[in-house]
């Protein structure tokens, strides 16, 4: 039933796109760190349970991204929790969904701009759709009944255990003639329909088109910064901690 709703979604996708381009797409994250994995592992009995439910939370997210014809913005749907337990478990599962943070989307410009909060500081983080350096491929896979392409790019973050590279790999489609995607991820020729970033993996459960153009303003309030100038930022607060905290 799933796989014919995206079917008659693909062509109706398809006029929708010619016709109006506002709409809101509907993303949900999984660990590939599964039970069955864990259980067949040497980790501990306890650290097994606590990645279980962290897993459980990342899961239980959702994500949305609005979009209109020439911005989008993606982000966590937040949720209601009185619960302090609950409140630790979702804080511990968005340090583990590869991403924290507001994504901004400028199609005019071709910009990404990411908002951050650190220690009470906002953070804009600017990166051009041309600098973020996808490899692109002739690879093709069919998802949820939409024709998509590999693309890839090697993510490189410098912190206090040095220098960690990872693989982002994603599969977009041209018949979603949008360039945007999860966690921050676009600028390809189509919408972002599945992302791997290391152990999680973000796939497009639903997308919505509607006819009144959705309003989407972009951050304006904040310390402005470049992708590079932001990661040698981070590089030095996790080895000068206590110089950030005694700041503030």
């Amino acid at each position: 039933m799933k796989e014919l709703f995206f079917v008659l979604m693909t062509f109706v996708t398809l006029f929708c796109i010619g016709q109006n381009k506002s709409g809101v797409a509907y993303y949900t994250k999984e660990s590939k760190l599964n039970n069955e994995k864990l259980n067949n592992s040497d980790v501990k009995e306890e650290l097994k349970k606590a990645i279980s439910n962290v897993n459980e939370t990342i899961g239980s997210n959702e994500y949305v991204l609005k979009f209109n014809p020439n911005f989008a913005k993606y982000q966590l749907v937040e949720k209601m929790n009185s619960d302090e337990n609950s409140s630790f478990k979702n804080k511990l599962a968005l340090a583990f969904s590869g991403f924290n943070g507001v994504a901004f989307f400028d199609k005019k410009i071709g910009h990404l701009i990411i908002k951050k909060e650190i220690l009470d500081e906002t953070f804009l983080i600017t990166t051009k759709f041309e600098e973020m350096n996808w490899i692109l491929t002739k690879e093709k896979l069919i998802l949820n009944g939409l024709t998509c392409y590999k693309a890839k790019k090697v993510l490189i973050k410098e912190g206090r255990n040095g220098v960690i590279e990872t693989e982002i790999t994603v599969w977009y489609t041209p018949e979603i003639n949008l360039p945007y995607g999860p966690d921050g991820f676009g600028g390809l020729p189509g919408l972002i329909i599945q992302l791997e970033n290391g152990n999680i993996v973000t796939t497009l459960d639903k997308i919505e088109f509607v006819d009144k153009e959705i309003k989407i303003t972009l951050p304006t309030k904040g310390k402005k910064l470049t992708e590079g100038e932001f990661n040698a930022f981070m590089k030095d607060f996790s080895m000068n901690r206590e110089k950030y905290i005694n700041k503030n």
